[in-house]
Protein backbone atom coordinates (compact mmCIF):
# COMPACT_ATOMS: atom_id res chain seq x y z
CA UNK A 1 0.00 0.00 0.00
CA UNK A 2 1.21 3.51 -0.87
CA UNK A 3 0.04 6.72 0.78
CA UNK A 4 0.81 10.26 -0.35
CA UNK A 5 0.48 13.44 1.70
CA UNK A 6 0.56 16.79 -0.09
CA UNK A 7 1.90 19.66 2.01
CA UNK A 8 2.50 23.36 1.44
CA UNK A 9 5.00 25.85 2.86
CA UNK A 10 3.19 28.90 4.25
CA UNK A 11 4.09 31.92 6.42
CA UNK A 12 3.96 31.21 10.14
CA UNK A 13 0.48 31.92 11.50
CA UNK A 14 2.10 33.95 14.31
CA UNK A 15 4.16 36.09 11.92
CA UNK A 16 3.57 39.80 11.48
CA UNK A 17 2.73 39.99 7.78
CA UNK A 18 3.81 43.17 5.97
CA UNK A 19 2.77 44.08 2.45
CA UNK A 20 5.28 45.52 -0.02
CA UNK A 21 4.82 49.22 -0.79
CA UNK A 22 3.73 48.53 -4.37
CA UNK A 23 1.19 45.94 -3.20
CA UNK A 24 2.76 43.23 -5.38
CA UNK A 25 3.13 40.76 -2.53
CA UNK A 26 4.22 40.31 1.06
CA UNK A 27 7.59 41.27 2.49
CA UNK A 28 9.45 37.96 2.92
CA UNK A 29 12.43 39.48 4.71
CA UNK A 30 13.13 37.38 7.83
CA UNK A 31 9.69 35.77 7.48
CA UNK A 32 9.36 32.41 9.21
CA UNK A 33 7.67 29.59 7.28
CA UNK A 34 5.88 26.46 8.50
CA UNK A 35 3.90 23.54 7.10
CA UNK A 36 0.30 24.51 6.38
CA UNK A 37 -1.42 23.57 9.70
CA UNK A 38 -4.19 21.50 8.08
CA UNK A 39 -1.56 19.59 6.09
CA UNK A 40 0.10 18.71 9.41
CA UNK A 41 -3.11 16.98 10.51
CA UNK A 42 -3.25 15.18 7.16
CA UNK A 43 0.33 14.01 7.65
CA UNK A 44 -0.39 12.75 11.16
CA UNK A 45 -3.34 10.69 9.91
CA UNK A 46 -1.16 9.36 7.07
CA UNK A 47 1.50 8.30 9.58
CA UNK A 48 -1.08 6.44 11.66
CA UNK A 49 -2.42 4.65 8.58
CA UNK A 50 1.14 3.79 7.53
CA UNK A 51 1.87 2.30 10.94
CA UNK A 52 -1.38 0.32 10.94
CA UNK A 53 -0.79 -1.28 7.54
CA UNK A 54 2.98 -1.19 7.13
CA UNK A 55 2.42 1.11 4.16
CA UNK A 56 4.91 3.28 2.30
CA UNK A 57 4.34 6.99 2.95
CA UNK A 58 5.53 9.68 0.54
CA UNK A 59 5.16 13.46 0.74
CA UNK A 60 4.91 16.05 -2.02
CA UNK A 61 5.30 19.82 -2.14
CA UNK A 62 5.68 22.50 -4.78
CA UNK A 63 8.19 24.86 -3.23
CA UNK A 64 11.48 26.71 -3.35
CA UNK A 65 12.73 25.22 -0.09
CA UNK A 66 13.08 21.67 1.25
CA UNK A 67 12.54 22.47 4.94
CA UNK A 68 8.95 21.23 5.38
CA UNK A 69 9.73 18.06 3.40
CA UNK A 70 12.73 17.32 5.60
CA UNK A 71 10.49 17.82 8.62
CA UNK A 72 7.94 15.34 7.17
CA UNK A 73 10.72 12.80 6.65
CA UNK A 74 11.87 13.37 10.24
CA UNK A 75 8.46 12.46 11.69
CA UNK A 76 8.20 9.25 9.69
CA UNK A 77 7.58 9.72 5.96
CA UNK A 78 9.68 7.42 3.77
CA UNK A 79 10.31 9.55 0.68
CA UNK A 80 9.72 13.12 -0.49
CA UNK A 81 9.21 14.90 -3.80
CA UNK A 82 9.70 18.63 -4.31
CA UNK A 83 8.64 20.28 -7.55
CA UNK A 84 10.93 23.30 -7.67
CA UNK A 85 9.04 26.51 -8.41
CA UNK A 86 10.34 29.90 -7.26
CA UNK A 87 6.97 31.68 -7.07
CA UNK A 88 4.98 28.71 -5.78
CA UNK A 89 3.04 31.00 -3.45
CA UNK A 90 1.61 32.83 -6.47
CA UNK A 91 0.33 29.67 -8.17
CA UNK A 92 -3.45 29.51 -8.40
CA UNK A 93 -5.12 26.33 -7.06
CA UNK A 94 -5.96 25.06 -10.55
CA UNK A 95 -2.37 25.05 -11.77
CA UNK A 96 -1.00 23.87 -8.43
CA UNK A 97 -3.38 20.91 -8.61
CA UNK A 98 -2.28 20.19 -12.20
CA UNK A 99 1.30 19.85 -10.94
CA UNK A 100 0.26 17.59 -8.05
CA UNK A 101 -1.84 15.44 -10.39
CA UNK A 102 1.01 14.93 -12.85
CA UNK A 103 3.41 13.89 -10.07
CA UNK A 104 0.79 11.43 -8.80
CA UNK A 105 0.39 9.95 -12.28
CA UNK A 106 4.14 9.54 -12.69
CA UNK A 107 5.08 8.38 -9.18
CA UNK A 108 1.90 6.51 -8.20
CA UNK A 109 -0.43 4.81 -8.11
CA UNK A 110 -1.38 5.69 -4.53
CA UNK A 111 -4.10 4.05 -2.47
CA UNK A 112 -4.72 7.10 -0.29
CA UNK A 113 -3.91 10.77 -0.99
CA UNK A 114 -4.24 13.20 1.92
CA UNK A 115 -3.93 16.96 2.19
CA UNK A 116 -5.36 19.80 4.27
CA UNK A 117 -8.88 21.08 3.65
CA UNK A 118 -7.53 24.61 3.11
CA UNK A 119 -4.22 26.38 2.55
CA UNK A 120 -4.02 29.31 4.94
CA UNK A 121 -1.91 31.58 2.73
CA UNK A 122 -4.52 31.98 -0.03
CA UNK A 123 -7.51 30.50 1.85
CA UNK A 124 -8.09 28.03 -0.98
CA UNK A 125 -10.30 25.01 -0.32
CA UNK A 126 -9.98 23.85 -3.94
CA UNK A 127 -7.07 21.38 -4.08
CA UNK A 128 -8.97 18.23 -3.10
CA UNK A 129 -11.77 18.85 -5.57
CA UNK A 130 -9.44 19.63 -8.45
CA UNK A 131 -7.36 16.52 -7.78
CA UNK A 132 -10.45 14.31 -7.65
CA UNK A 133 -11.55 15.72 -11.01
CA UNK A 134 -8.11 15.39 -12.65
CA UNK A 135 -7.52 11.86 -11.37
CA UNK A 136 -11.07 10.49 -11.32
CA UNK A 137 -10.81 9.31 -7.70
CA UNK A 138 -13.22 9.11 -4.77
CA UNK A 139 -13.09 12.26 -2.63
CA UNK A 140 -14.09 12.98 0.98
CA UNK A 141 -13.47 16.40 2.51
CA UNK A 142 -13.22 17.74 6.07
CA UNK A 143 -12.25 14.47 7.73
CA UNK A 144 -11.08 14.54 11.36
CA UNK A 145 -9.79 10.96 11.55
CA UNK A 146 -9.27 7.84 9.45
CA UNK A 147 -8.53 4.25 10.39
CA UNK A 148 -8.65 0.77 8.95
CA UNK A 149 -11.34 -1.63 10.06
CA UNK A 150 -10.24 -4.86 8.45
CA UNK A 151 -9.63 -3.99 4.81
CA UNK A 152 -12.02 -1.02 4.88
CA UNK A 153 -10.96 2.58 5.39
CA UNK A 154 -13.36 4.30 7.78
CA UNK A 155 -13.28 8.08 8.12
CA UNK A 156 -15.04 10.53 10.39
CA UNK A 157 -15.85 13.92 8.91
CA UNK A 158 -17.46 17.16 10.03
CA UNK A 159 -20.71 18.40 8.48
CA UNK A 160 -23.17 21.19 9.24
CA UNK A 161 -25.35 18.57 10.94
CA UNK A 162 -22.56 17.11 13.05
CA UNK A 163 -20.17 14.20 12.51
CA UNK A 164 -20.52 11.48 9.88
CA UNK A 165 -18.73 8.13 9.74
CA UNK A 166 -18.13 6.77 6.25
CA UNK A 167 -16.59 3.64 4.74
CA UNK A 168 -14.44 4.60 1.74
CA UNK A 169 -13.51 2.60 -1.34
CA UNK A 170 -9.87 3.02 -2.33
CA UNK A 171 -8.12 4.69 -4.04
CA UNK A 172 -9.39 7.95 -2.56
CA UNK A 173 -8.48 11.57 -1.86
CA UNK A 174 -9.10 12.90 1.65
CA UNK A 175 -8.83 16.49 2.85
CA UNK A 176 -8.30 17.12 6.54
CA UNK A 177 -10.01 19.33 9.07
CA UNK A 178 -8.32 19.90 12.43
CA UNK A 179 -7.87 16.38 13.67
CA UNK A 180 -8.84 14.43 16.76
CA UNK A 181 -5.15 13.99 17.59
CA UNK A 182 -2.26 16.44 17.58
CA UNK A 183 0.45 16.23 14.88
CA UNK A 184 3.69 14.74 16.15
CA UNK A 185 6.96 16.67 16.32
CA UNK A 186 10.31 15.42 15.02
CA UNK A 187 12.86 14.15 17.53
CA UNK A 188 16.64 14.14 17.19
CA UNK A 189 16.75 10.54 15.94
CA UNK A 190 14.14 11.31 13.29
CA UNK A 191 16.00 14.42 12.15
CA UNK A 192 19.21 12.44 11.71
CA UNK A 193 17.39 9.65 9.83
CA UNK A 194 15.72 12.19 7.54
CA UNK A 195 19.10 13.18 6.15
CA UNK A 196 19.47 9.68 4.68
CA UNK A 197 15.97 9.40 3.23
CA UNK A 198 15.39 10.13 -0.48
CA UNK A 199 14.19 13.59 -1.49
CA UNK A 200 13.76 13.94 -5.24
CA UNK A 201 13.75 17.43 -6.74
CA UNK A 202 11.63 17.70 -9.91
CA UNK A 203 11.17 20.50 -12.40
CA UNK A 204 8.15 21.43 -14.49
CA UNK A 205 10.02 20.27 -17.59
CA UNK A 206 10.28 16.80 -16.01
CA UNK A 207 6.50 16.74 -15.71
CA UNK A 208 5.77 18.12 -19.17
CA UNK A 209 3.71 20.99 -17.73
CA UNK A 210 3.50 24.59 -18.89
CA UNK A 211 1.87 27.05 -16.51
CA UNK A 212 -0.64 29.58 -17.79
CA UNK A 213 -1.99 31.47 -14.77
CA UNK A 214 -5.74 31.07 -14.22
CA UNK A 215 -5.78 34.42 -12.45
CA UNK A 216 -3.40 37.14 -11.38
CA UNK A 217 -3.17 38.99 -8.07
CA UNK A 218 -3.33 42.66 -9.03
CA UNK A 219 -2.66 44.18 -5.63
CA UNK A 220 -2.59 43.29 -1.97
CA UNK A 221 -3.85 45.77 0.60
CA UNK A 222 -3.85 45.49 4.40
CA UNK A 223 -7.19 45.32 6.19
CA UNK A 224 -8.56 48.66 7.44
CA UNK A 225 -7.50 49.67 10.92
CA UNK A 226 -10.09 48.96 13.57
CA UNK A 227 -11.73 52.00 15.05
CA UNK A 228 -12.10 52.44 18.78
CA UNK A 229 -15.17 51.23 20.63
CA UNK A 230 -18.08 53.45 21.57
CA UNK A 231 -20.44 53.26 24.52
CA UNK A 232 -24.10 53.97 23.78
CA UNK A 233 -26.39 55.21 26.49
CA UNK A 234 -29.77 53.85 25.38
CA UNK A 235 -31.62 51.52 23.00
CA UNK A 236 -32.85 54.54 21.07
CA UNK A 237 -29.26 55.65 20.49
CA UNK A 238 -28.36 52.14 19.34
CA UNK A 239 -31.23 52.12 16.84
CA UNK A 240 -30.17 55.56 15.58
CA UNK A 241 -26.59 54.36 14.97
CA UNK A 242 -27.70 51.14 13.24
CA UNK A 243 -30.14 53.01 11.05
CA UNK A 244 -28.30 56.21 10.08
CA UNK A 245 -24.58 55.47 10.57
CA UNK A 246 -24.05 51.76 9.89
CA UNK A 247 -27.23 51.58 7.75
CA UNK A 248 -28.10 47.97 8.53
CA UNK A 249 -31.76 48.61 9.37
Amino acid sequence: MKILTIIKRVPDTAANIKILEDGSGIDKTNLNYVTNPYDEYALETALRLKEAKGAELEVLAVSDNQDILRNALAVGADKAYMVEYADYDKLDPYNLSRIYAEVIKQKGPYDIILTGKVTIDDNSYAIGGYLAAFLGLNYVSHIVSAQFEGDELVVEKETDRGSETLSISLPAILTHERGKYEPRLPNLRGIMQAKRKPLDVLKLEDLGITITPAYEIIKLTPPPKKEGGRILESVDELVEVLKNEIKVI
